[in-house]
């Protein structure tokens, strides 16, 4: 795979159709649906960004946009820095202009602890449900008030806002990571409260996507597109066996040197291949599972194994991580020792995003090996150039929208 500006590019022999139909032109216009105006296309700012330099060097030009527009949404490279700017310059420039705070919202609870820990030099806090509870919320609003920077995840947002404006009446800026997955239907709640609430509450906002695909632009949204060098991704095809288990325990033979990044999205089914890899000689600290509904005692378990060092997310001793889609909502993976990352798709489609999403999880400017393994190989992989996430995502909007106005 080459990945040139934001558009993909495939060599591996597939028909184009089915992989490079992702223009926005082609996408929007995928359904005949005219809930776009594609003429906004060709509005979008650019901002050019050299591969010696980080987003974090070219934040007043962010900046300047967001003075003028107050609402960007800012289309980037997965690994050049998004949130390292969101958290130093472009809050440092927000503040210096207007006395407020800054609100960085992140998908999952993971990422913003992570954040959290990773920033603390900053004047940075971070709010989840577990803070929210009894005297914890005493002293968690009292930390609102007093830090530049606060961390949420999406539920927590509206809450969030709604208190600093309220409350104590200060300019805001919202930024929001990983607006791709505000797409998935299982997030429409989500998705609709938080678009919600940065209409009613937020002064400035920022969205923030390594996709190519435009979510807010048609609610508004400045588009501004970042180019910059992205590394080249070596994607191999292979056909999934009766047992997708069995090929994962080859892949453990194929590449003992390397670490293994695996993705299959189903919980149960990733729980199921850690218990068979130990019956097969592995052990306990080599095997390690992730995914959103662990039990507290078992991320205890495994955080032990992760962000050992600055170089370094898991223990050297883990040979294997298996986990869902969970991890394409903004987890970074740092490691010296080359990862090989595997995809298991379920149903034979082929999600470019998703896939560059899921091999762009290692960090670094090195080239990447993706390993994409399907149930049939009978006929071509099918394509999602039929599909537009962005149609979907505003289509439930509008939905819920029209349902409030109706009981109200």
């Amino acid at each position: 795979i080459v990945f040139n500006d934001n558009g993909y590019s495939f060599t591996q022999g597939y028909r184009e159709q089915v992989l490079s139909g992702y223009s926005y032109t082609e996408c929007y216009n995928a359904d005949k649906h005219e809930l776009y105006d594609i003429t906004q296309e060709n509005t979008e700012g650019v901002i050019d960004l050299p591969e010696h330099l980080r987003l974090n060097d070219q934040a007043q030009e962010i900046d300047e946009y967001l003075q003028r527009y107050k609402k960007v949404e800012l289309i980037a490279n997965t690994g050049i820095g998004k949130n390292y700017a969101a958290i130093h310059s472009i809050t440092d420039l927000f503040k210096a202009r207007t006395g407020g705070k800054v609100i960085l919202v992140c998908s999952l609870n993971a990422k913003v602890i992570k954040d959290y820990h990773q920033y603390k030099e900053r004047n940075i806090t971070y709010v989840i449900g577990e803070r929210l509870k009894g005297i914890n919320a005493i002293n968690t609003f009292k930390e609102v008030r007093e830090s530049d920077i606060i961390l949420c995840n999406y539920n927590q947002y509206e809450h969030i806002i709604a208190y600093i404006k309220n409350e104590l009446q200060v300019p805001v800026l919202s930024i929001i990571d990983e607006i791709q997955t505000l797409a998935k239907a299982y997030k429409e709640r989500a998705s609709f409260r938080l678009e919600k609430a940065l209409n009613i509450y937020s002064d400035e906002s920022i969205v923030m996507t390594g996709t190519p695909i435009s979510f807010f632009q048609p609610l508004g949204y400045k588009r501004v597109r970042v180019l910059s060098y992205h590394s080249p991704i070596d994607l191999e095809v292979r056909g999934t066996s009766k047992k997708w288990v069995h090929d994962v325990l080859k892949l453990i033979g194929e590449y003992d040197k390397e670490l293994l990044l695996i993705k299959y999205n189903s919980k149960q089914k990733i729980e199921r291949c850690k218990e068979f890899l130990l019956k097969k000689g592995l052990k306990e600290n080599e095997v390690l599972v992730i995914h959103s509904d662990q039990s507290k005692e078992e991320k205890e378990k495994y955080e032990n194994r992760l962000y050992t060092d600055s170089k370094n997310s898991f223990a050297p001793e883990v040979k294997v991580v298996i986990t869902t889609s969970a991890i394409n909502e903004g987890i970074d993976v740092y490691s010296e020792r080359e990862i090989i990352s595997v995809n298991f798709e379920r149903n034979g489609f082929l999600n470019p995003q998703e896939l560059v999403q899921f091999a762009d999880r290692w960090r670094g400017k090195q080239s990447k090996k993706l390993i994409c393994y399907f149930p049939n190989l009978n006929h071509s992989p099918r394509g999602y150039n039929r599909f537009s996430p962005g149609y979907h995502f505003i289509k439930r909007l509008r939905y819920l929208m029209n349902d409030c106005n109706y009981f109200n």
